[in-house]
Order: C-alpha cells, then sequence, then structure tokens
C-alpha cells in the first residue's frame, strides 16, 4: 500500500483517545471482528496516533487491511505482556471472513437470488 499507515499505540495515545472519545480501548478492541463499528475502528486508528485522514486511507484501502494494521501496530506495541498475536494466522481470518461476507453479499438476504453487485 502506498504511504502505509503505521499506528503507533503508546498509553499516553491510549489515553487522550479515551478521554476524548469517551471510549474503552480494551472494549473496542474486543470487538474487532465481532460487533466492531465504523466508530470503535476510527477510535482504534486515532488511539494509535492515527488521524481521520489515517483512517479514510486505511478504510479505502478495504477494512481487512484496516483491521490488520490495527493488530499488527497492537501486535509490536507490547503491552500485551506474554499474549502474543498471530498476525498471519489471523490475517488468513480475516480474509476468509471478508471472503465469505463477500460471497453472501452476491445474494439476496430476502430471495437467495443473486444481485446485481
Amino acid at each position: 500500500m502506498e504511504n502505509q499507515v503505521i499506528l503507533n499505540y503508546k498509553a499516553s495515545n491510549i489515553a487522550k483517545a479515551e478521554e476524548i472519545h469517551k471510549k474503552n480501548f480494551m472494549s473496542c478492541l474486543g470487538n474487532l471482528g465481532n460487533s466492531m463499528s465504523f466508530s470503535d475502528l476510527r477510535f482504534l486508528v486515532i488511539a494509535g496516533g492515527g488521524t481521520d485522514d489515517d483512517f479514510d486511507k486505511l478504510f479505502a484501502s478495504g477494512i481487512d487491511n484496516l483491521i490488520i494494521t490495527i493488530i499488527e501496530g497492537v501486535s509490536k506495541a507490547g503491552f500485551l505482556g506474554k499474549e502474543t498475536i498471530d498476525v498471519e494466522s489471523l490475517k488468513a481470518q480475516i480474509h476468509e471472513s471478508m471472503k465469505n461476507v463477500s460471497e453472501t453479499v452476491k445474494t439476496s438476504p430476502i430471495s437467495g437470488n443473486e444481485t446485481n453487485l
């Protein structure tokens, strides 16, 4: 990706983002891949020292890339202690999930017929 966004998750960035956005970093992080919202994704980028432009750039590159960038940043930050994230395995899972979503969107949830997407 051109002009790759690298997130820097450090305590001061996270605390500042939590104070400004009234969100809990660990809760938003726990929602990745489950019940995440665009607001949560934006918050996680900002908590990593990113900007709205960074969020837009990452989103434009694909939601899977956005999530992977967040996870890689958190993993590299080292504040999870002995907890490690298998980023490569997670990337494969995210790509598979996005593929499944893409396949689901191609059919109407009501009729099951193919759509024009």
